[in-house]
């Protein structure tokens, strides 16, 4: 400004917390303002373009490489009433996104992440998601997995969190193939891990071993489990299945006094009390041919369990 000004300027902080008067001189912070000279007029702006901050719309404002405050569309937010939604937009493939940092040197959990729903909270509540979408062949958009949590008993503040992968159909946020139960109270529900689906889909579960894949195989079509292999479709429960001559199952017992253990019961629950044990190698014309033995044990004049041996070739 050239010369005095008559009357002179008074200068005040927003919040009056500031209060310069006479002054005749305004001075700007050269990292925060731009000031450029034209004649006797004097251009105020905060960006080099000497035209101010343009920001559009749902813009979020921040400081570029130049320390003066810009906006882009590839950081926006929605603030329209139940859509309220941060974006944020990358093309990168490291660290792109978000990151949390924390320096705290103690044993305290950091950096933290909460997920908070703020209202009063009801039995089976959902209470936020994780979705994973991208497009598939077509273009349109896919959620391929999901991770979900819920409020499984609100009065007990015991949870649920379930995790989803899509196969041929549509996620459900119910159908989880992966659940894990929150302990309910202290003579309800003591926790659960469920595996496969309340829709029961077709999801199998697998635990491979280092040479075995199927070390425990549940298959979900057939309501059966395999210990050692893939479960036969004409096994009602359970199948164990080896590959060596070495001990394929063993029960042991450390019970050190003269009560009999380890037992192996094998108990039907009907007004039948036959049971059977069938040793077996193959359906080949020799396996026919051999002698079969039957063993039974009876209490009173009651048949309790009837052994049938077949003897395996080459024995």
């Amino acid at each position: 400004m050239a010369g005095p000004v008559r009357p002179p300027l008074r200068v005040i902080e927003s919040d009056d917390s500031v209060d310069v008067f006479p002054t005749n001189k305004i001075s700007f912070n050269a990292g925060e303002f731009t000031v450029s000279k034209s004649g006797t007029t004097a251009t105020i702006s905060i960006d080099a373009t000497g035209v101010g901050a343009d920001l559009d719309s749902t813009y979020i404002g921040f400081g570029n490489a130049s320390n003066l405050m810009t906006g882009s569309s590839k950081l926006t937010w929605n603030d329209t009433a139940g859509s309220e939604q941060l974006k944020i937009v990358g093309t990168g493939v490291t660290d792109c996104g978000i990151l949390l940092e924390n320096t705290n040197t103690g044993s305290t959990s950091a950096p933290d992440l909460v997920m908070y729903r703020g209202v009063t909270g009801a039995d089976n509540d959902f209470i936020g998601r994780m979705d994973y979408r991208a497009k598939n062949d077509g273009g349109s958009d896919v959620t391929y997995v999901m991770i979900s949590g819920k409020i499984y008993d609100a009065s007990e503040d015991a949870g649920r969190i379930g995790w989803f992968v899509s196969g041929n159909a549509s996620l459900n946020a119910d159908d989880a193939q992966l659940m894990i139960f929150g302990r309910s109270g202290l003579t309800g529900n003591p926790g659960l891990v469920s595996i496969n689906n309340s829709a029961r889909s077709d999801v199998d579960f697998r635990v491979s071993g280092d040479t075995v894949a199927n070390l425990i195989r549940s298959d979900a079509s057939q309501d059966n489990v395999g210990i050692g292999g893939a479960p036969s479709s004409d096994v009602e429960r359970l199948e164990i299945s080896g590959t060596g001559s070495d001990t394929l199952v063993r029960l042991t017992s450390t019970e050190a006094g003269a009560t009999a253990a380890p037992d192996l019961e094998l108990f039907r629950d009907s007004p039948s009390p036959r049971v059977r044990i069938t040793q077996a190698r193959s359906s080949s014309p020799a396996m026919r041919t051999q002698a079969r033995r039957r063993r039974s044990i009876t209490r009173g004049s009651t048949l309790v369990c009837s052994v049938l041996m077949q003897p395996r070739v080459g024995f």
